[in-house]
């Protein structure tokens, strides 16, 4: 989820068609209480970690409510509770939702069509969560107005373009479906000069290039430098000194460590504008930290030497072509990239290749293809969940300077 300035702000949970796992039975108890994925969610890890630094929405039903210990394991105020249009609001229902929200959390209800906004008591819920399409085409504006004025935070989903995710903006969104960030914005167009740069820098960091051949790159170009020292700084790294240059860097994490920040670097440096969000660089992040995770459950393959660390190489080149402009078969011909990484990001091919394309099936809602695709390579719910959790909480602290 974006917050307006387009910095991520939230994540927002799907729930896959999947069995519940097993369990020992000391949670059968409690399992059997929920009966939905929801209450297997709130008891995991690394969802209540990830949920102490975002806001999570998640979607509950009726059934959920009721659940005595629905959000122990969840801290207050960051989780959204929210429900769906069709859930008919009666009094056991708005009570149940009142008292979360005097026990510090917050609920949301899905809004399909006119008049459900005026129904909607702000006792009960201090969300309004809308299809991107319904706010635009199907209501009223001034209902969108009213809610606003009447204290609702007002939640988009299904965002698919910018130009939606802008409009929603005007209209006093507070938090943003995210998923359009992952398709090329034709409104802006790299320019040539910038995006041959781009990939000089990237065949630099591939073919590990001497220290002065990637530092003469920055010195041409003082955005790159800032761009770069932001992101060594920044929570996600942990370094316990500031840094305050390349060669510094380099003293303090090591080449192989700053090779992974310079490739996430092109993305914080796109249309050369260093100094502002850019979703595109979490999720890159977010891909490339997943992907490792999961590859550290898997057989490397015998032709990779550094399986793990060309998994998270797939991970942040996978979005090349959105931030480049390009089909990736073009780029990747001119990378000197090992082979599977090659194959992976332009045909899916091998171990990389399907995890990626189970990432990315996944970004596109397809949960179906993404599931299959998880269960050829063997990468259990648990595992996979985990490496999502713990992928986005350290992609969330990209670009925010720790304190020292």
């Amino acid at each position: 989820m974006l917050a307006p300035d387009q910095s991520w702000a939230g994540v927002s949970c799907t729930y896959w068609p999947a069995q519940p796992p097993a369990v020992s039975e000391s949670k059968a108890t409690h399992l059997h209480l929920g009966g939905s994925p929801l209450v297997r969610l709130a008891d995991s890890a690394g969802i209540a970690a990830l949920a102490k630094k975002l806001p999570i929405v998640l979607p509950v039903s009726t059934d959920d409510l009721g659940v005595r210990d629905l959000a122990r394991s969840l801290p207050t105020n960051t989780p959204i509770f929210a429900l769906p249009a069709a859930t008919e609001l009666t009094a056991e229902t708005i009570a149940a939702c009142s008292a979360l929200r005097q026990r510090g959390y917050q609920c949301a209800r899905d809004i399909a069509q006119a008049g459900q906004i005026g129904a909607t008591p702000d006792t009960a819920f201090n969300w309004l969560q809308i299809d991107a399409a319904t706010a635009r085409n199907e209501l009223p504006l001034l209902e969108l107005v009213r809610a606003h004025e009447a204290g609702f935070n007002l939640l988009a989903s299904q965002v698919t373009t910018p130009q939606q995710f802008d409009w929603l903006v005007s209209r006093h969104f507070a938090l943003l479906d995210a998923r359009f960030i992952g398709q090329p914005d034709r409104r802006q167009q790299t320019p040539d000069t910038a995006r041959l740069k781009l990939v000089r820098l990237l065949s630099l960091v591939i073919e590990d290039a001497d220290t002065r051949e990637i530092e003469e790159i920055f010195r041409e170009d003082a955005r790159l430098s800032y761009g770069l020292l932001r992101l060594v700084n920044s929570v996600a790294v942990g370094a316990r000194v500031r840094i305050v240059s390349f060669r510094h860097a380099i003293d303090v994490l090591g080449r192989r460590q700053l090779k992974r920040w310079l490739q996430l670097l092109i993305y914080a440096n796109a249309e050369s504008r260093a100094n502002e969000p850019n979703p595109l660089l979490t999720l890159a992040a977010y891909r490339g930290r997943m992907m490792e995770a999961i590859c550290e459950h898997l057989s490397a393959p015998a032709d990779l030497d550094d399986f793990i660390d060309a998994a998270f190489t797939v991970g942040i080149f996978s979005l090349l072509d959105v931030l480049l402009k390009q089909p990736m078969a073009e780029i990747v011909s001119t990378l000197p990239l090992h082979s599977a990484i090659e194959g992976a990001l332009d045909a899916h091919e091998g171990v990389l290749g399907t995890l990626l394309h189970a990432v990315r099936a996944s970004d596109a809602n397809d949960l179906g293809c993404a599931s299959d695709k998880l269960d050829a390579l063997g990468v259990a719910p648990g595992v996979h969940l985990d490496a999502q959790a713990a992928a986005l909480r350290w992609a969330s602290g990209i670009g925010h300077t720790q304190p020292l």
